[in-house]
């Protein structure tokens, strides 16, 4: 014989009826949050900006004939995108929104005083959808104020 002594049984559990606690959901694959609707729709404002500024028609394009217009359009499209760098400048919702706003009543200024002109020029439509993606970024942005209030 060995000289182990007998381990001591168990005695047995009986049920309880209570299910094992489940894991917590893992997160998300990919490490970052996606972008909302109206986040990429701020992206698309600044992205055809510059299309429509930048692209040459017919040996000119919209920044040689408006140097100081093309500026002040950029600093708007710049302004709707602080829907997106909210977090980043620590603004709230409500602040970010309100310059984003302010950009794109800007943005809708100069396509109506350079590009509703020219409307049948190509890059005048880069610059319609720039001009309506932005309008369309702060309808949907969080932060808007009840006009009602």
């Amino acid at each position: 014989m060995s000289d182990v002594p007998p381990t001591e049984a168990m005695p047995p559990t009986e049920p309880t009826g209570a299910l094992p606690p489940t894991p917590a959901p893992a997160p998300a694959s990919g490490g970052g949050s996606a972008i909302e609707p109206w986040g990429w729709l701020a992206l698309l404002a600044g992205v055809a900006l510059l299309l429509g500024l930048l692209l040459e028609e017919n040996g000119s394009n919209l920044w040689d004939q408006s140097e100081a217009w093309s500026v002040f359009a950029i600093a708007c499209a710049l302004a709707v995108l602080t829907l997106l760098l909210r977090k980043t400048l620590s603004w709230s919702a409500e602040r970010a929104w309100t310059v984003a706003a302010v950009g794109a009543g800007g943005l809708v200024l100069y396509w109506l005083l350079l590009v509703l002109p020219s409307i049948s020029r190509n890059t005048s439509f880069a610059i319609t959808v720039a001009a309506a993606a932005a309008v369309g970024a702060v309808w949907l942005a969080p932060g808007r104020r009840d006009p009602t209030r």
